[in-house]
């Protein structure tokens, strides 16, 4: 089962022995969710893992998914907290710590660390960490960028679940904040719209994030849910039950070419993770590993109505062939994580 440690005594907190490898998590509100699965990770390399996470991620059932597993120690501890062991303490006796959002207010070299220990890193965009990033930095994916030279591990593991078949009303999810520097949800009304005028309404739109859709018609909302943030539990579950993933990234708007250039988007981890087929544009596709076997892919911004139509007429059968290769795609791509840790630690 796991282990949920209270932080107040730094003498015996966090958890620790020969075997462990701490896993800290700084950031307090974004990024969280990429600790399941690099917990998964060092697991699968023999590590016992000590979660250094903040306690409310933890409430928020950032690891309900994950099932009990007594090599996991889940620590109750602040991000304050665990600066002042850190410098303290060092790694004591751990074997070493991945930091899983690289930060330029944590002084690494600060933290002393024993022979043999290791202290590994990953860049979340390598344009705001560039000052930082060597050839050992971990990036959940490859880097367009060939001046940075980084070693892809990917966290998309949340955990075990069934696979639901497709729904009878297909139902699309977007996770993630409303502002049209993440997503362009004008995009997603002007296509629901469209929908609708041609008679296709087997569908709902799950909306998950921060923020407001203001200009949402009347007529539309009876096809969306708004939700706004979720908790990490009640957001697997509707995961679970969506069928289609949308990204709604958009090749017009310049900041959006981040999530191919420098930096990724938690919406690809959710879209591994859960093995849901997004629809995507095709600008967006290749570098964060969809085709037309794995996902619905459209040219442009005028096509999305079209492709979403797809998404809805698509099979039961056809459905569950497209996930199939969707999941052939993740289980790689963690095969290939897996190894590039193996190695990042060994050497």
């Amino acid at each position: 089962m796991f282990k949920f440690l209270n932080g107040n005594d730094l003498k015996v907190y966090p958890k620790i022995d020969g075997n462990t490898f701490l896993l800290w998590e700084p950031c307090s509100r974004n990024h969280a969710e990429v600790t399941p699965g690099y917990t998964k990770y060092l697991l699968d390399l023999g590590f016992n893992v000590s979660v250094l996470v903040e306690p409310e991620r933890i409430d928020e059932g950032l690891f309900s998914l994950f099932g009990e597993n007594k090599h996991v120690f889940l620590n109750r501890i602040t991000r304050k907290d665990v600066k002042k062991f850190l410098l303290k303490q060092g790694l004591a006796d751990a074997k070493g710590m991945l930091i899983s959002t690289l930060n330029d207010k944590i002084r690494i070299k600060d933290i002393p660390v024993r022979a043999g220990q290791k202290i590994l890193c990953v860049s979340h965009d390598i344009k705001d960490d560039a000052a930082m990033i060597d050839e050992k930095t971990i990036t959940l994916r490859r880097m367009s960028d060939d001046r940075f030279k980084t070693v892809i591990v990917n966290p998309h593991y949340f955990g075990d679940f069934t696979k639901p078949s497709k729904n009878r009303t297909v139902n699309f999810i977007s996770v993630g904040a409303l502002s049209k520097k993440r997503r362009n949800m004008s995009l997603l009304i002007e296509a629901a719209q469209k929908l609708c005028q041609a008679g296709v309404c087997d569908f709902r739109i799950t909306v998950i994030g921060r923020g407001m859709l203001y200009c949402l018609p009347k007529k539309l909302r009876p096809f969306f849910r708004i939700l706004g943030r979720l908790e990490f539990q009640e957001m697997y579950k509707e995961m679970q039950q969506s069928d289609y993933f949308l990204p709604l990234l958009d090749p017009m708007i310049s900041k959006h070419d981040r999530y191919i250039t420098t930096g990724t988007s938690g919406s690809f981890q959710l879209i591994y993770g859960f093995l849901k087929p997004p629809v995507i544009a095709s600008r967006f596709a290749p570098i964060n590993g969809f085709d037309h076997t794995n996902s619905i892919i459209y040219e442009n911004n005028a096509d999305l109505a079209a492709a979403m139509e797809k998404a809805i007429r698509m099979t039961a059968e056809d459905y569950s062939v497209m996930q199939k290769n969707l999941e052939l795609y993740t289980e790689n791509l963690y095969r290939e994580s897996l190894e590039n840790l193996r190695q990042l630690i060994e050497v």
